[in-house]
């Protein structure tokens, strides 16, 4: 009898261990959303000590920079400079860690960038319009429209 309860206790623990073996399918690796800032980023205002200059979009002659999602950039495609850049979350850093190195803020949408004498937006083409944006081109002393005309106040 005894030889008969410890084979059913063995048999018992076997199916208990078979049984529990949890879920058999590989997991899904989660893929990292895109970057928010991969496209074609447009120019839409220069702001410097004499007040806004602003450029609609459909304006043709401002300067455009393509975020690859490679992590490559091209800036100005029509007199390209390549390089390389990476997401920080509310920054953009091109070329990190050479001397060229370029940090753009993400601020409601837009990327600002520094110049020597002011600072700039772009925004990303095909984006919606925001609040700062609309704020840009209603103090904006000069504002150059799609179809290539300006407005000065």
């Amino acid at each position: 009898m005894k030889k008969y309860l410890t084979i059913i206790l063995i048999i018992a623990l076997v199916l208990l261990t078979a049984c529990g073996g949890g879920d058999s399918k590989p997991k899904e690796e989660s893929k990292p959303e895109p970057s928010k800032f991969i496209g074609t980023w447009l120019t839409i205002a220069y702001i410097d000590e004499d007040g806004t200059m602003a450029f609609e979009r459909g304006y043709d002659d401002i300067i455009k920079v393509i975020f690859n999602e490679d992590g490559t950039y091209i800036f100005d495609p029509e007199d390209p400079i390549e390089g390389d850049w990476v997401d920080e979350g509310d920054k953009l850093v091109m070329d990190k860690g050479t001397g060229d190195e370029e940090a753009y803020e993400y601020i409601d949408g837009l990327l600002k960038f520094e110049m020597t004498d002011g600072y700039g937006y772009f925004a990303l083409e095909g984006s919606p319009v925001g609040e700062t944006e609309k704020k840009i081109y209603e103090e904006a002393y000069l504002l150059y429209h799609p179809d290539g005309t300006s407005t000065e106040r």
